[in-house]
């Protein structure tokens, strides 16, 4: 019974150690205090160092067994695309309805959009640069995943790698998009972070104590008299746990993305087959919203509760942050060491700069959507909503809902890198980037009219 652990349950099982090792050095370690690391980060940080020794694994009837890095990325692509079901099944407690969450919405993809674009010239400018200072072989359209790590994530830059390596004979795609993707949540728990814990001491977020931040607010832990309840119990204990059902409805649900994604790969061309399951999450919220609105419809929406949606969500972005780290793979990407650091740095001093100096633009929620911003530009929805559970922590404004509806807008706004990306290397390297610039100019137009009618209608 000893070898059916290995590897996923094995791979839970230190997932969760890191997790706790993670809250207790957050509740104890001042300098982890400072800067509102999460534990999940510094769990996946450790796992990280374990992982280069070869210390992650258990102890089998064969002898101690490691866990590979392939099984980590296999369990973060799920959790990533798992975590949509709960933002589908999550209503918004905001007052603010309609037209208000639709431009929230709507701002947030378009930066997205604006941010991609330049994260993926930057990518191919420092690959460019590498190659054309080295000689190195290494393919210059690899600079691409610079943009696909950090806003679409493991699971996009999974999906468009491999199209790459088994269309185009992209060597290293997969290793590469997945460093970045890594790398994104990386910048999101260390740079996100601290532009969260600036703008909360300058009192620009919904968290207002900028003068003495909550005891509670600064260790990860809270005290045993300020406890709150996380959820409401919908369902009666001696029929069902109110846990268990929302879990219940949650898996059901992600099964039936699985169905309509298998469905997609059946039944369309090699190309757009490829990306069914990239686009995995994107189906699971559209999934959990129609499940939403039946509920809705027939008037058992009680049944679903939002604290509870909210709380599995949450919990599942723990996980994923934590997993993510144990599944980069050094060696692969040894040689191409500088290229991606240096790639990495420009790409987060130009998405940070963006998305604070625009977010400032705003009359309503401009912090509170810049860092969800961020986040979607570091690693997507995941980390807009670790950063932006920093900064509004009860989910007081609007942009938890709009974090969801940004996937709904991103059908049209998206719809150039649906298209280009997957090809990208039969466009070759200058059309590309032609196409990137023209999307952030575009881009960057909508952002200036949509901040300056703001603007005016606050004047």
């Amino acid at each position: 019974m000893s070898a059916t652990f290995m590897p996923f349950i094995g791979a839970f099982v230190w997932i969760g150690f890191l997790l706790t090792i993670g809250v207790i050095v957050r509740a104890k370690v001042t300098i982890f205090q400072k800067f509102l690391m999460p534990a999940s980060l510094i769990g996946g940080l450790i796992g990280f160092v374990l992982m280069q020794f070869d210390l992650v694994g258990l102890p089998t009837s064969q002898g101690f067994q490691t866990i590979p890095e392939s099984t980590f990325v296999l369990i973060t692509f799920h959790l990533f695309a798992f975590n949509f079901i709960g933002i589908g099944l999550t209503k918004s407690d905001s007052p603010v309805k309609g037209k208000t969450l639709a431009k929230g919405a709507a701002w947030i993809a378009i930066m997205l959009s604006v941010v991609y674009s330049l994260q993926i010239i930057v990518g191919i400018g420092v690959f460019a640069g590498w190659n054309f200072f080295t000689d190195s072989a290494t393919e210059t359209i690899n600079g691409l995943l610079l943009g696909v790590g950090f806003t679409q994530g493991p699971g996009q830059a999974q999906a468009f790698a491999t199209i790459w390596e088994t269309g185009y004979n992209v060597h290293n795609a997969i290793n590469i998009g997945f460093t970045f993707a890594a790398s994104g949540f990386l910048v999101a728990g260390l740079v996100g972070v601290l532009l969260a814990r600036h703008l909360i001491l300058c009192g620009w977020t919904e968290c207002k104590d900028n003068a003495n931040l909550p005891k509670e607010f600064i260790t990860g832990v809270l005290d045993p008299n300020d406890r709150c309840p996380a959820a409401m119990e919908t369902t009666h204990n001696a029929n069902i746990n109110t846990l268990g059902y929302h879990l219940g409805v949650m898996f059901f649900l992600y099964g039936i993305a699985y169905l309509v994604a298998l469905t997609i790969e059946a039944n369309s061309p090699p190309v757009v087959g490829a990306l069914a399951f990239g686009l995995l999450f994107m189906l699971a919220l559209f999934v959990a919203m129609g499940y939403r609105k039946i509920i809705s419809a027939l008037k058992v929406d009680y049944i679903i509760d939002n604290g509870m949606s909210k709380s599995i969500t949450s919990a599942g972005v723990d996980l994923l942050i934590c997993a993510v780290f144990l599944g980069i793979d050094l060696a692969s990407i040894q040689s191409l060491v500088v290229p991606i650091v240096v790639a990495i740095g420009l790409g987060t001093m130009v998405t940070a700069f963006l998305c604070i100096y625009l977010g400032s633009k705003l009359t309503e929620h401009g912090m509170e959507r810049a860092m969800a911003l961020f986040g979607y530009s570091t690693g997507t929805g995941a980390n807009a909503l670790l950063l932006l559970r920093i900064v509004d922590p009860k989910f007081k404004s609007p942009v938890i809902v709009e974090i969801g509806l940004v996937i709904v807008v991103q059908m049209l706004t998206a719809l150039p890198f649906s298209i280009c990306i997957p090809i990208a290397p039969s466009l070759g390297v200058f059309n590309v980037v032609l196409i990137m610039i023209a999307i952030a100019v575009t881009g960057l137009a909508a952002i200036f009219i949509i901040n300056s009618r703001q603007t005016k209608q606050r004047v």
